[in-house]
């Protein structure tokens, strides 16, 4: 069975350069500003296609407009929520030195121990 090892060196590298990148990326941050767009796209089409529907008078009028308050409800939290994370990024704390990111990944391998 072979097993590598990781040297103490190895494992430091390893970790500084995760940081590194996850800040460079914008973290967690860039991703769910990401999925928010993605979500926002799809909520925009939702809205024209229920805007076409009650337009062209297909289907109940009174479930159309309520389906259509209910999307324009979950597009305005959204775009709060979207708000929210652009002022988040906007204020990027500065990166974390290399001996704060060891002490952290340092507790998070033995905090359960």
């Amino acid at each position: 069975m072979a097993t590598e090892v990781l040297s103490l060196d190895g494992i430091r590298d390893a970790v500084l350069a995760r940081v590194r990148e996850l800040y460079d990326s914008g973290g967690s941050v860039a991703a769910d500003l990401k999925a928010l767009a993605r979500e926002e796209k799809r909520i925009l089409a939702r809205i024209d296609r229920l805007v076409s529907a009650i337009e062209s008078g297909e289907g109940k009028l009174q479930s159309l407009t309520a389906s259509l308050a209910e999307r324009e409800k979950e597009l305005a939290i959204l775009r709060a929520r979207r708000q929210e994370l652009e002022a988040q990024a906007g204020r990027k704390a500065p990166r974390p030195s290399a001996a704060m990111c060891i002490c952290a990944a340092v507790y998070f391998l033995f905090r359960d121990s």
